[in-house]
């Protein structure tokens, strides 16, 4: 069973920040826009939000020591990806181009190897890989189907969480889904609005790895009730 979770002031700023933003405008379900109850009485509320916790799958112990190897010596390049969005590093990995990327050539064999447990049959095209990515409501639009997240580091729970925020069973409610992806692997909808929660970097840093695909081959329809899953698949342990 979920746990329930208990947002504080900023969780509860970047979902306002998502609704300002319009991100929570769809066009089969509550297309009449999103009140969001702050807790200041200031605005009215016309859909509830449940805040819920999720576990990603955890992923081997070894696996995991060797991205968050690659990810601190990776060669980043020297312009930040997405801008608009908060983030000390930004680069996007193109599966196709990975034997022109040097930079990435070890990174993108570890997704492989990742991937291939997961879900060998996923027909990714590229992957987001972050350093102290934070806050940065967003919906990734060019996305064709669901994507999987993961990150790593030292940095300290609770905060560094992945919130996606998307329909549930109720089409009065939407669900605020908290998930702890540090060390662990979860399948999102990109399309429905995203954040990451704030954590204190300066105690440690946070890498994460967005695999995403943006071919028509593999489009699948917007998830109607779980935008956030993390039961529909398995990890493998190490043998």
């Amino acid at each position: 069973m979920n746990q329930g979770y208990e947002p504080d002031v900023a969780a509860r700023a970047l979902l306002r920040r998502a609704r300002d933003l319009d991100l929570l405008q769809d066009g089969d379900r509550h297309s009449s826009g999103c009140g969001v109850d702050d807790g200041d009485g200031d605005k009215e509320e016309d859909i509830h939000f449940d805040w819920v916790c999720l576990e990603g799958k955890r992923i081997p112990d070894q696996c995991c020591a060797e991205i968050l190897e690659c990810l601190r010596n990776l060669q980043w390049p020297k312009k930040r990806g997405r801008k608009k969005l908060t983030s000390e590093r930004y680069a996007v990995l193109w599966r196709e181009k990975e034997k022109e990327e040097p930079r990435f050539g070890t990174l993108g064999k570890l997704v492989e190897k990742l991937m291939s447990s997961v879900d060998a049959d996923y027909d990714y095209t590229h992957v987001a890989v972050t350093k102290n990515f934070v806050n940065s409501p967003h919906c990734d639009v060019a996305d064709t189907t669901f994507q999987y997240v993961c990150s790593f580091g030292d940095f300290a729970l609770p905060g560094g969480q992945l919130a996606v925020v998307g329909p549930s069973d109720d089409e009065d409610v939407w669900c605020v889904n908290v998930v702890n992806t540090k060390n662990r692997i979860a399948r999102v909808d990109g399309r429905y609005p995203h954040f990451v929660l704030p954590y204190d970097a300066a105690k440690g840093d946070r890498y994460s790895l967005v695999i995403f695909s943006v071919k028509e081959s593999a489009a699948t329809p917007k998830a109607k009730t779980r935008c956030a899953d993390v039961t529909s698949f398995e990890v493998p342990s190490a043998s």
